[in-house]
């Protein structure tokens, strides 16, 4: 989503193909055979049963990809917009790394993030315990310092292409990562996060 939206407002290249590639690795690997440890939601037992004809792909699931991709696409443009446009500013050689490494690091810490909305497609995040599923924990944790290692030793910045943040471009990245949260749970508190046909 992210470099298609680029792509149509020819804005640049907001990920090399590297980044990409452990962005794949870090946040599809890990947490997302750690979040099928989770513990079953309380009232699964008094719920009516899925019509199997209806298929795996739900209206609401369809829903749900494309505004959450859609919202985590968007966050991670405006984070490679902002850095570019700073790194103009401050005359860097190259202003397209400090915007590949924002956007880098807002989109492979939004979705570690948003894996904590997942849990529920009605409950808030908040209402879901924390400490329920620990091996998705222990993933998340593992993943964050896989991402880390790319964003802050020298070494591994030089392969992966990417360039020291300032206190202020950490700022605007964790700021930017938490968005999908509070988008996510605007969506289940007026109850639009899922469709009819999911119980």
């Amino acid at each position: 989503m992210l470099i298609f939206i680029a792509s149509i407002f020819n804005i640049g290249n907001p990920l090399s193909p590297i980044l990409i590639l452990w962005i794949n690795l870090v946040t599809d690997s890990l947490p997302a055979l750690a979040l099928s440890m989770d513990p079953s939601e309380k009232d699964i037992m008094t719920r009516q049963p899925r019509d199997p004809k209806k298929g795996f792909f739900t209206k609401g699931m369809i829903w749900r990809i494309f505004y959450q991709g859609t919202t985590i696409g968007l966050i991670s443009l405006a984070a490679y917009i902002i850095g570019r446009n700073d790194g103009l500013r401050a005359g860097l050689e190259n202003p397209d790394e400090l915007g590949q490494t924002m956007a880098f690091a807002v989109l492979g810490l939004s979705q570690l993030l948003h894996v904590r909305n997942l849990h529920s497609n009605k409950l808030s995040s908040f209402r879901t315990s924390l400490w329920g599923n620990k091996s998705l924990l222990g993933a998340i944790f593992l993943s964050t310092l896989l991402l880390l290692l790319v964003l802050l030793i020298p070494g591994v910045m030089r392969i992966f292409g990417v360039v020291e943040m300032d206190s202020t471009h950490w700022l605007y990245v964790i700021g930017l990562s938490l968005l999908p949260i509070a988008v996510v749970e605007l969506m289940k508190l007026f109850r639009i996060n899922h469709s009819k046909d999911e119980y």
